[in-house]
C-alpha cells in the first residue's frame, strides 16, 4: 500500500516533468513593471483622487471634497453635533489645530486636546477619552486607499489609534498613484517612522466576529481640500 509520502512525491515527480505555462522573460524587469503601473495608473490629480475615493469607500471609509478649512470644520461640526460629542485631540501639524479652531468658534464647548502641551501620561489619557480626532497624513496612497503618516511630523501617535472617529485633513496635492511613487518621494530615514492607516480598524481572527475599532479608529473619514 503506498504512504501518503510516497503520494506526494510522485504528484511532485510528475509535476515536474510537466513544462512550465510560463514564458521566459527575457526583458528588463523594471521596464515591465513601469509599463503595467502605468497602464492602470491615472496621471491626473483628479483621476487619482477618484480612485482613492472608490477604493476608500470599498472598505467602509468616508470622504469629502472640500474647498476650504471652514468647509472641513463644518463637516467635523456636523459630526460632532450630531454625536453630542465635545473633545477633538489633534496632531501637531498646524491645518489640524486650524480646523480644531474653526470647529471650536461654531460650538464654544467643544475642548481641544493638544499634544504639546500634555506630558506623557496624561497625553495618553486624555487621547484615549476623547471621541474625535483631526490628523494631517504625509501623503495618501491611491490605488489602496491607504494614508501615510510619517510619526516624526505627527508629534504625537495617539489621535491615530485611540480616539474611536478619525477625521484625516489632506491636500489635494499630496496625492501619489501607489507605493513605488511613494518610495520614490521618501528617504529611508523617512520610512522608519512611517505608518499606513487604510479604512476603519476591523478584525476578525477571534471565532470570525468581526471586531471594530481593535486597532484603531471605528470610523475614518478623509477631507481632501482643494488647494
Amino acid at each position: 500500500m503506498i504512504s501518503s509520502r510516497e503520494a506526494i512525491l510522485d504528484r511532485i515527480k510528475a509535476a515536474l516533468k510537466t513544462p512550465s505555462e510560463i514564458s521566459v522573460f527575457d526583458g528588463n524587469i523594471d521596464e515591465k513593471i513601469n509599463k503595467g503601473i502605468n497602464s492602470v495608473t491615472p496621471k491626473e490629480l483628479r483621476p487619482l483622487w477618484s480612485q482613492f475615493e472608490n477604493e476608500l469607500t470599498a472598505i467602509a471609509g468616508e470622504f469629502h471634497s472640500v474647498k476650504n478649512v471652514n468647509e472641513a470644520a463644518d463637516v467635523v461640526a456636523m459630526f460632532m453635533n450630531e454625536s453630542r460629542f465635545q473633545r477633538i485631540g489633534i496632531s501637531k501639524e498646524a491645518i489640524c489645530s486650524e480646523v480644531a479652531r474653526v470647529v471650536q468658534t461654531k460650538f464654544s464647548e467643544i475642548e481641544i486636546i493638544y499634544p504639546d502641551k500634555l506630558g506623557y501620561e496624561e497625553r495618553k489619557k486624555e487621547y484615549s477619552i476623547t471621541e474625535v480626532a483631526i490628523v494631517h497624513p504625509a501623503f495618501a496612497v491611491a490605488d489602496i486607499a491607504s494614508l501615510v503618516f510619517l510619526y516624526d511630523q505627527t508629534g504625537t501617535t495617539y489621535p491615530h489609534f485611540l480616539c474611536d472617529n478619525t477625521f484625516a485633513v489632506v491636500y489635494e496635492s499630496q496625492i501619489v498613484a501607489n507605493q513605488f511613487d511613494l518610495f520614490g518621494k521618501i528617504d529611508r530615514v523617512q520610512a522608519k517612522n512611517m505608518v499606513f492607516v487604510t479604512g476603519p480598524s476591523r478584525t476578525a481572527d477571534i471565532e470570525k466576529v468581526l471586531v471594530l475599532g481593535a486597532h484603531g479608529p471605528r470610523k475614518l473619514v478623509v477631507l481632501r481640500i482643494e488647494e
